[in-house]
């Protein structure tokens, strides 16, 4: 209850004060077409609109269905819920690892950072996306821990929310497979990429991404959803002709990042240290691994990629914030001198 409370006062707050600006317009629009039937992809004043797939957009439509119609804070209600969610998906595996303090510590400071307070609420994309990859590699979490039948669930459930992240943006499955190969590899157990459970997961999902590229071929038309698709990819991993390859973003990238979650990113430092991992269980330091593969394949990723803004790290942000919130509590637990 104190965490629904403490993201219900964070999240909230300024849900319907203003109007919609910037970017939120268009996702309300949007939004709006799917109360007036366009549910399986994005229609724009009557045209089809395909940079984006359409689970934002949907989300915004089953938002409005009790107000008939989008408002703002209808349009800005799925970030709302998306934040949530991802912090009582970071509190419980918290609990369930380092303890119940733990957990309430990372879920006061996860939504403090600047990146969080700017995008919640808001009627963009960005914390729709949080949603669907914390949720998909908390759940493979849960697999790595479980049992060999309940490991099959998780990891099918983990693979659905990937389906839902690429559904609503299409890099969800970057994020996701940056944090879980670098993780099997440190772990040595890659063999669980091959392994029966992960290619029926896999299955599932590269199905129910199909199922829905098929609905939408039959209405648009191949040429349509492959010509976006391939503008997309263009955009956001060809360097722009006129100025080349971005080489100060390189340095700059990682440093605005760390610094839109600071002070709790500086504790994350402490967690490079050899001292610091000798004081963790064999669980804890599975936590440990995960925070890290989360956070900086991830980050090194998008620092690479030409053209990237800070808010493209937010999948990440729970990653980076998780290894502060650990350093911060060995930072407490030192002897005093």
């Amino acid at each position: 209850m104190l965490v629904a409370g403490w993201c219900a006062f964070l999240f909230l707050y300024g849900a319907a004060a203003g109007p919609v600006y910037r970017t939120e317009s268009l996702r309300a629009i949007i939004g709006r077409s799917c109360l007036e039937g366009h549910w399986l992809y994005p229609v724009l004043y009557g045209e089809p609109f395909l940079t984006k797939p359409p689970g934002h957009y949907v989300a915004i439509g089953l938002c409005s269905l009790p107000f008939g119609e989008v408002t703002a804070a209808s349009a800005r209600l799925p970030s709302v819920l998306a934040a949530t969610l991802a912090v009582v998906l970071i509190h419980g595996m918290f609990r369930r690892v380092l303890g119940e303090r733990a957990a309430l510590l990372v879920a006061v400071l996860l939504p403090c950072s600047v990146l969080w307070l700017d995008k919640v609420p808001s009627a963009e994309i960005d914390m729709t996306l949080v949603g669907w990859v914390t949720a998909a590699i908390v759940l493979f979490h849960r697999a790595l821990e479980s049992q060999e039948r309940e490991s099959l669930w998780f990891t099918v459930a983990a693979l659905l929310c990937v389906v839902g992240g690429t559904l609503t943006k299409w890099t969800a499955p970057a994020f996701f497979y940056l944090t879980v190969i670098p993780l099997l590899a440190w772990r040595r157990q890659l063999a669980l990429l091959w392994n029966w459970r992960h290619l029926l997961a896999v299955s599932v999902a590269c199905a129910a991404c199909t199922l829905w590229a098929a609905a939408v071929v039959q209405e648009v038309g191949w040429d349509a959803l492959a010509d976006t698709i391939r503008k997309e990819a263009a955009y956001r991993f060809a360097p722009k002709a006129s100025k080349g390859y971005p080489w100060t973003d390189v340095a700059t990238y990682p440093l605005a990042v760390f610094a839109a979650h600071l002070p709790v990113s500086a504790f994350a430092l402490l967690t490079f240290r050899r001292s610091f991992w000798a004081q963790w269980d064999a669980r804890e330091k599975l936590l440990l691994q995960l925070l890290h593969c989360w956070t900086w394949p991830n980050l090194l990723f998008w620092t690479l990629v030409p053209n990237h803004n800070v808010r493209y790290a937010l999948p990440m942000s729970a990653g980076l914030m998780g290894l502060g919130v650990m350093g911060l509590i060995a930072w407490l637990k030192r002897p005093n001198p």
